[in-house]
């Protein structure tokens, strides 16, 4: 339960601090949408690649292997994401325009309104659709599975984006005795709604009714809390090597489980095996980063001679 906040809280961060450029500056925003649509495909291709050459072994030896499969992978790609947890990817690459253009024409109440409408069809749509016998409901759900990405991006992803960019429009700051007891009701009341889902035998437990405010409680927690300036590098390492451990865990996962049966066991050696992964990384982009800035700046420096 508890690590079923960790993407929706991923999403809150990047709606704030994408808002919060855009609203800080008057000239040029676009420049930002650009420069966010860059860094997700950048993300979203290269670990699409790796996961298709993890799988191929696994087409070969289930028999699978054929034209028609690259082809469904190629639907895969841009509807789902090639792997299933690189949906998040595929999404912020398609949401983020939309996003854009809300912080740009719409006022806060307007935004918060669409943020409580689209997310009440997400929870209804993913949580809650077992409860609704209906066939033409049921056909509608159908439909909506059907597009995959292209209507997840809408009730999934752009809500936790807008209470993101709400928390940096309007300012919020709450007290701590609020943020507390919010965060305890929220935390208590999804653990209350996760058991009384599983009691009636439904399966789907990460976008339901408490997720959104746990997301929402827990940002502004950490944001009220007053870090040390002198560390926003470690802040920044933190942060990259994060969404490292997102990308890699599961091919830690597709690697490991035909050795260890244990799912206990699996899971405490993929949690290590993935930040030591993710560190190291991290430790070699920021080197390639360093010698590209060296060569920039000794080409800079000939020039100007």
């Amino acid at each position: 339960i508890i690590c079923r906040v960790a993407v929706p809280f991923f999403m809150v961060c990047s709606g704030y601090f994408f808002a919060a450029k855009v609203s800080k500056t008057s000239e040029n925003t676009f420049a930002f949408l650009k420069a966010s649509e860059i860094k997700w495909i950048k993300m979203y291709v290269p670990w699409a690649i790796i996961y298709l050459i993890a799988v191929i072994p696994n087409w070969i030896e289930t028999g699978w292997m054929s034209a028609r499969t690259f082809f469904d992978w190629g639907i895969s790609f841009v509807r789902n994401g090639s792997y299933y947890h690189l949906w998040y990817l595929v999404c912020m690459i398609y949401v983020f325009p939309i996003f854009y253009i809300l912080l740009k024409k719409c006022k806060p109440k307007f935004l918060l309104a669409i943020m409580i409408i689209l997310y009440g069809i997400e929870v209804l749509v993913y949580g809650y659709r077992g409860f609704i016998t209906i066939s033409a409901a049921q056909k509608v759900f159908a439909l909506y599975d059907r597009f995959g990405c292209f209507t997840i991006m809408f009730t999934r992803c752009l809500p936790f984006l807008l209470c993101g960019a709400l928390i940096s429009k309007m300012k919020i700051r709450l007290t701590k005795t609020r943020v507390g007891i919010g965060l305890l009701v929220s935390f208590l009341g999804l653990c209350a709604e996760v058991y009384l889902l599983k009691h009636f035998e439904q399966e789907q437990f990460s976008y339901i009714i408490f997720t959104l405010p746990l997301a929402f409680f827990l940002f502004v927690l950490i944001q009220n809390r007053k870090l040390p300036d002198t560390s926003k590098r470690i802040y920044q390492k933190l942060s990259n090597v994060s969404m490292y451990i997102y990308l890699v865990h599961p091919l830690a996962i597709l690697f490991l489980k035909t050795y260890i049966s244990n799912s206990m066991l699996l899971f405490v050696i993929v949690c290590f095996l993935s930040i030591a992964v993710s560190v190291l990384l991290v430790k070699i982009k920021n080197k390639i980063a360093s010698k590209m800035e060296k060569r920039l700046r000794a080409a800079n420096c000939y020039y100007d001679v």
